[in-house]
């Protein structure tokens, strides 16, 4: 797979984890009842747990775990090998992806793309899209902040499908950039708001 060079002019904010965020989320919040309730899929089940028993996504740096991190090397890996972001299984011809408003327009990810039943299980479960009360911290976790990412945490999320995509390299940063999208969800506070086929 080539590298698909975009012109900084092209791109607006990115409304997914900055590499150099940390989120932080209050012991109450709803997430953590989502944790025990939610059925996981046999993919999901097999990943390593972090100290709160949250499955350890593919993507991520695994040692020492951080959610908030995506390991290059391992988005590089599975963005040729068209792998998923949370299991590391391969994937069939349809990719979801989970993102804010800006992601559903300009269709750029910082995440890799995701089987169905995956991004379904994250949007339920993991305590940054689920929880209404969660932010960023600003704080260098692994290298500079990212400047074509917002530090903010959107309102809303989405469930979007497409049948491919391209990597893109802008500024040093490696982007994966959805072809259109097929099918769109809005979810806010871990729950399915509306459907909308795109």
């Amino acid at each position: 797979m080539s590298d698909q060079e975009v012109s900084k002019s092209k791109v607006e904010a990115v409304n997914l984890a900055p590499a150099a965020a940390t989120p932080i989320c209050p012991i109450k919040g709803g997430a953590h009842k989502a944790l025990a309730s939610v059925l996981m899929s046999r993919s999901v089940r097999r990943l390593q747990r972090d100290h709160r028993g949250y499955p350890v996504p593919f993507m991520v740096v695994q040692s020492p775990i951080n959610l908030a991190v995506i390991d290059p090397l391992r988005h590089r890996e599975g963005a040729q090998r068209k792998l998923c972001g949370v299991c590391g299984e391969r994937l069939g011809n349809k990719k979801w992806f989970v993102g804010g408003n800006i992601t559903v327009t300009n269709r750029l990810f910082l995440t890799l793309p995701m089987h169905e039943e995956c991004a379904r299980y994250s949007l339920r479960v993991c305590p940054f899209l689920s929880n209404p009360a969660m932010k960023y911290r600003n704080e260098a976790v692994a290298g500079s902040a990212n400047p074509n990412v917002s530090p903010t945490r959107p309102h809303a999320f989405y469930l979007l499908r497409t049948n491919g995509y391209t990597t893109a390299v802008i500024e040093d940063t490696r982007y994966i950039m959805a072809n259109e999208w097929e099918y769109a969800e809005e979810w806010r506070d871990g729950e399915r708001v509306s459907l909308d086929k795109v």
